[in-house]
């Protein structure tokens, strides 16, 4: 009764000591599983609700290091360079610290957990060979195939060690995708939207040198398109470490309309830069304290409109071995091609602080999060504050708080309670995740 009356007195405080008419609680569906580890396979089970997943895992790695092998069945899903062509462009978030890849993508898959819970059976498997007298470098390759929806993969793999520390790595991934009829529909406006089904051919081709201070990548993804358009689309991504300093320089480009992709969506012809700058240090020698901080853009051109997207990261972080503190900011703009001259309309800004606090066998972390919004009705204001805890590396607690304001009335209020625990007896984990969510409702 008394955790009660707190956390009423609580909500009560932050949302201005307006009364709340109405709580609306909510259960997330309970979610457990199961899972099996030995150094040679992995079996596991999760369910959450009505929806579940399992997987086996087998591997020759710890036997077999010539040609070391693994193979996976269940309800699993494709991922990497697949997940390459389902998404080509880059995604619209970023951080002040942003990172560009270190190497390549071939085809792999997971056992899934808590995350996914795909509905049909697949299968993969992965042939390696090892062996510096006959091959220099490792080579691989991968297949993956899904029952029901019959899509097919096929992926290779190599690298080639230059010296200890400079590598060149490259990869190939094919997908045979089917799809289904797209008919004639008034919500589509433009007629290479209508066709019968077949199936989606398309590559993912990968390169990475990596030199002492300098890492590039290349990735060319091809489409061959329901009409029999060959579209290919152009990425890469560079990363300059002069000591303290780090430049990072990335490009995404797309000069066709409606292509294709592997997850069923159109991508409009397109073009992607992102620039950033990062300074990292260490500020005391006897006891550690590391420093960072970064600045990175991105821009979002639509070669079909006259509407972009520019956005802006900044931050900085100090970490040392009891604690890790940190201040970003995100600021986004709208840009406006369509005069004789660009124009830049405020869209959103958001400011985070993050600190997290390291005890013997205790982690505490908090955070509060700022966001300004030019919404239709008015500038929207939205805070939170998160705090986790994790004892013995078993129980994970977790709790947050947030508020949304419109017009500088009080929306909404909610805090949200978990649990995730895993004991592990000898080669069996068992885990369970448990969520709650309380809804306040200002009244009038």
């Amino acid at each position: 009764m008394k955790i009660k009356c707190f956390f009423l007195a609580f909500l009560i405080f932050f949302s201005g000591k307006k009364a709340l008419s109405a709580v609306e609680v909510t259960f997330q569906p309970f979610a457990y599983g199961v899972k099996l580890d030995t150094s040679f396979c992995q079996l596991s089970y999760y369910q959450k609700s009505d929806s579940k997943n399992y997987g086996l895992a087998l591997w020759t790695d710890a036997f077999w290091k010539t040609f070391p092998c693994t193979f996976k069945c269940g309800s699993i899903s494709a991922r990497a360079s697949f997940s390459s062509l389902k998404n080509p462009s880059f995604t619209s978030s970023i951080t002040p610290f942003g990172s560009v890849k270190s190497g390549v993508n071939c085809l792999t898959s997971v056992l899934n957990s808590y995350s996914s819970f795909p509905d049909e059976f697949s299968i993969f498997s992965e042939f390696a060979f090892v062996n510096k007298k006959v091959l220099p470098g490792k080579f691989k390759l991968n297949s993956f195939y899904a029952f029901e929806s019959k899509e097919m993969l096929l992926s290779f793999y190599k690298d080639f060690k230059i010296n200890k520390k400079n590598l060149f790595s490259l990869s190939l991934t094919y997908a045979q995708l089917p799809y289904g009829d797209r008919d004639f529909s008034s919500w589509f406006n433009h007629s290479d939207y209508y066709f019968h089904g077949g199936k989606l051919h398309c590559l993912d081709f990968q390169n990475c040198l990596k030199l002492n201070n300098l890492v590039t990548s290349f990735k060319l993804d091809t489409y061959l398109s329901p009409l029999g358009k060959l579209n290919c689309l152009f990425k890469s991504e560079n990363k300059l470490t002069l000591k303290h300093f780090i430049f990072t320089l990335s490009a995404f480009y797309n000069p066709y309309e409606d292509v294709f992709l592997a997850d069923k969506s159109f991508l409009d012809p397109l073009l992607q830069v992102r620039g950033g700058l990062q300074y990292k240090n260490i500020i005391k020698i006897k006891n550690p304290l590391f420093f960072k901080a970064g600045l990175n853009n991105f821009v979002s051109i639509n070669l079909m409109e006259k509407s972009h997207t520019l956005k802006t990261a900044a931050g900085f972080q100090v970490s040392a071995s009891l604690f890790s503190a940190g201040l970003s900011s995100l600021t986004s703009l709208k840009v406006d091609s369509s005069g004789p001259h660009l124009r830049t309309a405020f869209s959103s800004e958001k400011i985070t602080l993050t600190n997290i606090i390291y005890l013997d066998n205790t982690n505490l972390s908090l955070q509060a999060s700022f966001t300004f919004s030019n919404a239709s009705s008015g500038y929207t204001f939205s805070h939170r504050y998160s705090a986790s805890c994790v004892q013995d590396k078993k129980i994970i607690f977790s709790s947050a708080f947030s508020q949304d304001f419109k017009g500088g009335k009080l929306y909404s209020s909610a805090l949200n309670f978990g649990i995730k625990t895993t004991f592990k007896v000898k080669v069996i984990s068992i885990n369970a995740k448990a969520e709650v969510k309380l809804q306040f409702d200002p009244s009038d």
